[in-house]
């Protein structure tokens, strides 16, 4: 940036720099720095006269969100200060150090440049008293000098320009307390209408969450009592499963003991039942009753290897742990095999005779080859 000198009454500084200000001279300075800070950027002007309110959202306890916008305010507002810091001297600077915005420097400025013209003023007023009573004393010591004229209008012409200047500062100072007044009313109005808003939001939230936390426990303790009913229950339900077992274990092994022993009889003859030849083969007791079969699964069973002895499918009869450990020979009384396949039976005894209660199978319609002659009487 080039820095033009200018010269004007002896006093040589920088066209950049802003004016100096040491205390002294503060309309002056004013006047100066008005126009310094307007050639520059009407902007910086803007910030340090009407000040910056912008939003702020709180990221965490020692940071503050902003946007572009709010950036480049913040930019202005600190160019701002650094003007003003730059144009004040070390005593000025103390008094406006602690403030962060560049309009709160600009009216404290103010402020204290209008303590130091009432403090001139009343100065003024002092030596004016002072100087009255030396008259006094002077006119009635020597009653024949007088008063020059043109140092009355001197004194009266400055003491008429100190008061319209306090005027004028009056004025200004009471529109800006009235305006600060009705923007710091309307700022806590707007602040208390949010902040009632936002408590009835949180008393609404938390009266929702009371009442779903009250269902919850009603909830609760009725699946407690619930559970304990169904405990009781259960409890009771098991003893009667475990009884129900035990039947049922008895009755399926009362009737698979049943039909084993029936599966292993032999089928005889005869109408009366006495005196018949066995049958060449044994049929078992599942074999007599009719039932009513599926055609899917006598289609497999005769596709699949199975047992005749023991029933199941997978095995042949003489690989079957069944008939080798259970089944026994009512002829000689060995497991392994039945009366059919035996060997003792078949080499010793061609024939075995049985005692068959009268109409227990009807399978020899036609009865025996033999001649029943009733007992001669004697």
């Amino acid at each position: 940036m080039e820095a033009f000198l200018t010269v004007n009454d002896n006093v040589s500084h920088f066209v950049n720099l802003p004016p100096f200000f040491d205390g002294d001279n503060y309309s002056e300075w004013k006047v100066k720095m008005n126009s310094f800070i307007q050639s520059l950027d009407y902007d910086l002007w803007d910030i340090i006269v009407f000040g910056l309110e912008m939003p702020k959202e709180s990221v965490s306890n020692s940071r503050i969100r902003y946007n572009e916008k709010e950036k480049e305010l913040l930019r202005l507002n600190a160019k701002a200060k650094h003007l003003l810091f730059c144009a004040l001297n070390s005593n000025v600077f103390d008094r406006i150090s602690s403030c962060t915005m560049a309009k709160e420097i600009w009216d404290k400025l103010e402020h204290f440049s209008g303590e130091n013209d009432v403090e001139a003023t009343s100065l003024c007023l002092m030596a004016k008293d002072a100087f009255e009573s030396k008259s006094d004393e002077e006119d009635s010591s020597k009653e024949g000098k007088e008063v020059n004229y043109d140092d009355f209008v001197k004194v009266v012409a400055r003491y008429t320009s100190i008061i319209s200047s306090l005027n004028t500062k009056i004025k200004c100072l009471t529109i800006e307390n009235n305006e600060l007044k009705t923007n710091a009313s309307l700022m806590n109005d707007n602040v208390s209408k949010d902040e009632i808003v936002l408590l009835k939001n949180e008393v609404n939230g938390l009266s929702k969450e009371n009442e779903s936390l009250k269902n919850e426990l009603y909830i609760v303790n009725m699946s407690l009592e619930l559970s304990t009913g169904f405990q009781d229950e259960n409890e009771k339900l098991k003893i009667e499963v475990d009884a129900l077992k035990n039947t049922f274990s008895k009755f399926s092994n009362s009737s698979d003991k049943l039909d084993r022993l029936l599966g292993v009889q032999r089928c005889v003859f005869g109408r009366a039942g006495l005196g018949f030849d066995e049958m060449n083969k044994v049929v078992h007791f599942n074999n007599l009753i009719d039932r009513k079969k599926d055609d899917n699964v006598v289609r497999k069973k005769n596709n699949v290897v199975s047992c005749n002895v023991y029933g199941k499918i997978g095995h042949v009869p003489s690989k079957c742990w069944y008939r080798k450990h259970v089944i026994s020979c009512n002829f000689c009384g060995k497991n392994g095999h039945t009366s059919y396949t035996c060997w003792h039976r078949s080499c010793n005894v061609n024939v075995k005779r049985i005692w068959v209660p009268k109409g227990s199978f009807t399978t020899n319609l036609k009865g025996p080859n033999v001649v029943w002659v009733p007992k001669a009487s004697t």
